[in-house]
């Protein structure tokens, strides 16, 4: 399965948020190449934002999804400080 990925242009800590622009909030999760979990949203419980280190040239992966297997729109924003 392929998952949206993105390599860290520097070390820092990357900030995320997802939001529903319609449908059911979708749960974020970025893992890194080892499958280690870096962060995971719930949406069920509110939690749709975080952050956590990154590693200069380390790939991360992303995985969306919606709770209820519904299609969903949605927008997430990736800030690294």
């Amino acid at each position: 399965m392929w998952l949206p990925r993105f390599t860290a242009s520097a070390s820092g800590t990357l900030t995320v948020a997802v939001e529903s622009t319609a449908g059911p909030a979708a749960k974020l999760q970025v893992e890194d190449a080892a499958g280690n979990k870096m962060i995971e949203t719930d949406p069920i419980d509110g939690v749709n934002s975080g952050s956590f280190q990154v590693t200069a040239g380390t790939t991360y992966f992303i995985r969306l999804r919606s709770p209820n297997n519904a299609s969903a729109a949605y927008l997430v924003d990736l800030a690294l400080m």
